[in-house]
């Protein structure tokens, strides 16, 4: 009777412990980003925040696939967007200040930007947008948060 006991202790132990293990793995989360982005300085138009990777990284026309974005009407304080669920990998933030509301990222005739623009890591920019390595980040681990600041720019 007491083996019988203690067999019926270690199997309701044991399914336990596989119960928790799967379901920490089912309802296990991705990482949350949080950016801030700061340098608006009209209240027109929207901020769209563009999570990207290297595969779409600067392609303005397939912008609209990236890999999670957000959009928001401009404030000139600080604005905030959260991505939630992002699973580990490497990633930039493309960022463009749509003050017209067109739905585009404008450029002059000479290529250069009207519109204001950012990306992570805010790197220097000489005479050409910057790489994907001034750029990108890593999200490391699954339930990590990052927090990212993202100045706005011309040119």
């Amino acid at each position: 009777m007491i083996d019988e006991l203690a067999r019926l202790r270690r199997r309701t132990l044991l399914i336990a412990t596989s119960v928790l293990f799967v379901g920490g793995a089912i309802f296990a989360e991705g990482a949350t980003i949080k950016v801030t982005i700061k340098g608006v300085e009209r209240e027109s138009g929207n901020v769209q925040v563009s999570l990207v990777t290297k595969e779409q990284f600067l392609l303005r026309r397939k912008l609209k696939k990236a890999h999670m974005g957000k959009n928001k009407s401009a404030t000139i304080a600080p604005m905030s967007f959260a991505f939630k669920n992002v699973e580990p990998g490497d990633y930039a933030f493309q960022v463009m200040h749509d003050e017209n509301g067109n739905g585009k990222f404008d450029v002059s005739k000479m290529g250069l930007p009207v519109e204001k623009w950012g990306m992570s890591r805010n790197p220097k920019v000489r005479f050409r947008p910057p790489g994907w390595d001034a750029t990108k980040f890593t999200v490391a681990n699954s339930g990590e948060e990052v927090r990212l600041e993202i100045n706005l720019r011309y040119r």
